[in-house]
């Protein structure tokens, strides 16, 4: 059960918190207002890309069971709280990439995890450091996996086969500031 803590609780959410009350499937928090028996989403309610997800701890059936994290990660562990350890605002989803290059135009994906909404800007580099492609800046791209596709056309007569440094480059937007990843794009021939 959701709520934004507004004093006016939803009727169907009324009605499902004493539902599962009735059933012990959800504690009784003992209050006059039954929106603090409920998860609170803040006053302007979930963001786009915030879930409520439930915490890998014992359950008391409850609302201390649940958290608003602050990204979704559809078909992926849950991430409550980025912010323990070091704080980041990016993260590779792979060291190494393999692209087969065919005959026929096909997509490089990279894949990579944003903390916070961020800026990214892709650079694809030689062995020796030569730049061969720079993206656009993307900008404002929400929190959660995110996959940069590009055409491995845009490459074609700067690649043959090889290990290509590519550095992904978020700037957060909560001015915490910038961080680069690094993944080794490897591009191979179909025979």
């Amino acid at each position: 059960a959701l709520s934004n803590r507004d004093g006016s609780i939803n009727a169907s959410i009324e009605k499902s918190i004493l539902e599962a009350i009735k059933q012990n499937e959800w504690t009784n928090c003992n209050s006059e207002n039954l929106q603090d028996c409920a998860v609170d989403i803040g006053p302007s309610g979930l963001n786009s890309y915030s879930t409520v997800s439930r915490r890998s701890e014992d359950d008391t059936n409850s609302l201390h069971d649940f958290t608003v994290t602050p990204f979704a990660t559809p078909g992926r562990d849950n991430v409550i709280d980025p912010k323990k350890g070091k704080k980041k605002i990016l993260k590779s989803e792979a060291k190494k990439i393999t692209h087969i290059y065919r005959n026929n135009p096909s997509q490089i994906k990279i894949p990579f995890f944003l903390f916070e909404q961020s800026s990214v800007k892709i650079r694809i580099f030689s062995a020796t450091g030569v730049p061969l492609y720079s993206s656009a800046l993307i900008k404002d791209i929400n929190p959660g996996e995110f996959v940069f596709s590009l055409n491995d056309r845009d490459l074609k007569g700067k690649t043959l086969t090889g290990i290509y440094p590519v550095k992904i480059e978020a700037v957060g937007k909560s001015n915490k500031g910038s961080e680069t990843a690094t993944v080794l794009l490897v591009i191979v021939r179909q025979r």
